[in-house]
């Protein structure tokens, strides 16, 4: 994937990466995700990036790059990121 430092791309492809994640997801998928986690659960990187469907990579880039991506918690060094930001992200990015 090819790095994008363009604001209005980067939320093009954020869009994109959304709609194809809830394409590929369907309503049942979604209910499930939903029985899976609590709002206030912590998810690791590898559990954020499956909701996301991105790469674990792409959210220690959009950390690095503070106030993109989901918002992280972090517990020392470890990010974490609770499911209802993960999901407050989802529905911000597909507005």
């Amino acid at each position: 994937m090819p790095c994008i430092h363009d604001d209005d791309a980067f939320l093009q492809r954020i869009r994109q990466i959304v709609n194809e994640a809830v394409q590929a997801a369907g309503s049942s998928n979604s209910q499930s995700l939903q029985q899976r986690y609590e709002p206030n659960q912590l998810l690791t990187g590898e559990q954020a990036a499956e909701l996301l469907n991105c790469s674990e990579r792409s959210l220690q880039t959009w950390r690095k790059q503070k106030g993109k991506g989901p918002r992280p918690t972090m517990i020392g060094t470890l990010a974490r990121y609770r499911y209802s930001d993960v999901v407050n992200f989802i529905d911000e990015s597909g507005q």
